[in-house]
């Protein structure tokens, strides 16, 4: 998947779960942050072949871009 520049900066903008109660707001841009660095951690920890890694971790970082 691709995205433009506009898309990806507009997550930090955007928060989550807008229509549920949290204990504190986050914006898409952090979610998918933690999102990558837990999965930078699986992945190293479960000895993933690079580009798996690269992969995974790429898809982390814009699961929510959408």
């Amino acid at each position: 998947m691709e995205f433009t520049l506009d898309e990806m900066m507009r997550t930090g903008h955007v928060k989550r779960w807008q229509i549920v109660r949290t204990a504190r707001e986050q914006t898409i841009a952090e979610h998918m942050y933690r999102v990558w660095a837990i999965t930078a951690l699986i992945v190293e920890n479960l000895n993933f072949p690079a580009k798996l890694k690269f992969t995974a971790q790429s898809w982390a970082l814009v699961h929510d871009v959408p």
